[in-house]
């Protein structure tokens, strides 16, 4: 099971919640706020899993109590599939010591970083057109790297590192990425020097730019270093993404553009569905409300994925369109079909026209007109749990 895992910033305008406090915002609100992180199936686009903690905690911090929650929920076979601020050292060992197989976006902004290395290694390959991939529309090389880590750390003791794993670091380089950087870079230059040639003031931004890049020359005055420019445009178009298991740079890379279902998931939470603030003052009510809003996030999502479903097979007769009706409406217009209870069994209102469509889409039997005892429901067979390999939707 590959799971998507990320999380978010709920900003929070209240003094009295213990999790909230300033940290990196990802909305750009000057708030303080709560992180939720989520783990979401990438096939059925469900949330699974989620957790809150202070806003003040990085994201690179949260993989070791994620793995202990997960070693607790019992799930097996699983692929935690993560963005730059999950990767580090630390998190690698701890995922490898815990059996959890990972496929990590790699940060190049360091300098000297094993991932830069193994860039400058492969450079020719990337030359070669015959490295690109006719799917993915990139360059590839993949290397293969022996890693060493203590399969039993002990803190404050140095780490043995007696334990190895292959890891497989998957590179991939986009020109057309790079060429955008590069254009962009050179139209920014070229502006703060077409204004400090007429004496124009510069922004905060093109200042910073000026200390970067440019320098004072005794003969032509201040002038561009390409020297600098070269440096800072080297790996620009490079994605590494390093994984101990899957060895198909291709599947890696599908596994990390997948990830889009945890932004729907966070979208979904957010903007559909109201969260994007807490609204409560009280630890307790955060806790409920917290649990409340992740189920109606997976309830959202399973819904829209039955429509999704149900439009894929729109060219049988007798479909209905759904493509202009939003599941929030279609659910609207469901949420009046009442029940009405007697001694002797249940009734339903009568369900009639783009009622029993919507019903169909969603796959859920339409209700009779007669009446229905407890004994005459029948349940419907046990789907997989939430936790297994595979999520009925």
């Amino acid at each position: 099971m590959i799971l998507a895992l990320d999380s978010t910033s709920i900003s929070s305008y209240s003094t009295r919640l213990t999790h909230i406090e300033y940290g990196k915002n990802k909305d750009d609100d000057a708030l303080p706020q709560l992180n939720v992180l989520f783990l979401v199936d990438q096939k059925s686009g469900l949330p699974i899993f989620y957790r809150f903690y202070d806003g003040n905690v990085p994201d690179v911090s949260t993989i070791r109590h994620t793995i202990a929650d997960q070693a607790l929920l019992n799930m097996k076979s699983v692929v935690l599939v993560a963005d730059k601020g999950y990767n580090s050292v630390k998190n690698i060992n701890d995922c490898l010591i815990n059996k959890v197989e990972f496929i990590f976006n790699v940060r190049l902004g360091t300098k000297g970083c094993l991932a830069r290395e193994l860039i400058d290694e492969h450079r020719k390959e990337f030359a070669d057109l015959n490295s690109g991939d006719p799917y993915i529309r990139k360059n590839i090389a993949t290397a293969k790297v022996n890693w060493k880590y203590d399969p039993r750390p002990v803190e404050g003791k140095p780490a043995s590192n007696s334990a190895t794993a292959e890891l497989y670091y998957h590179m991939f380089y986009d020109p057309v990425i790079y060429q955008e950087a590069a254009n962009k870079l050179t139209e920014s230059l070229l502006t703060i020097k077409k204004k400090l040639l007429e004496n124009e003031a510069l922004t905060e931004q093109e200042e910073e730019l000026k200390e970067k890049f440019f320098r004072n020359d005794k003969e032509k005055g201040l002038i561009i270093v390409n020297r600098r420019v070269d440096d800072y445009l080297k790996y620009k178009g490079f994605r590494v993404l390093v994984s101990d298991s899957e060895k198909d740079p291709v599947k890696a890379w599908t596994a990390y553009a997948d990830r889009w279902r945890v932004e729907d998931a966070f979208a979904t939470l957010k903007d559909r569905l109201g969260c994007n603030r807490i609204r409560c003052s009280d630890n307790k009510a955060l806790q409920g409300k917290t649990f409340v809003q992740f189920i109606a996030t997976g309830l959202s999502l399973m819904v829209r994925s039955r429509i999704r479903c149900y439009m894929k097979e729109n060219k049988k007769a007798g479909k209905l369109n759904l493509v202009y009706e939003s599941d929030a409406k279609i659910l609207q217009v469901l949420n009046n079909v009442m029940q009405t209870r007697f001694n002797h069994g249940y009734y339903f209102d009568e369900v009639a026209g783009k009622k029993i469509k919507y019903f169909e889409a969603l796959g859920v039997g339409v209700p009779g007109a007669g009446p229905e005892t407890p004994e005459d429901v029948q349940e419907e067979p046990e789907a997989e749990t939430l936790l297994g390999t595979d999520i009925e939707i």
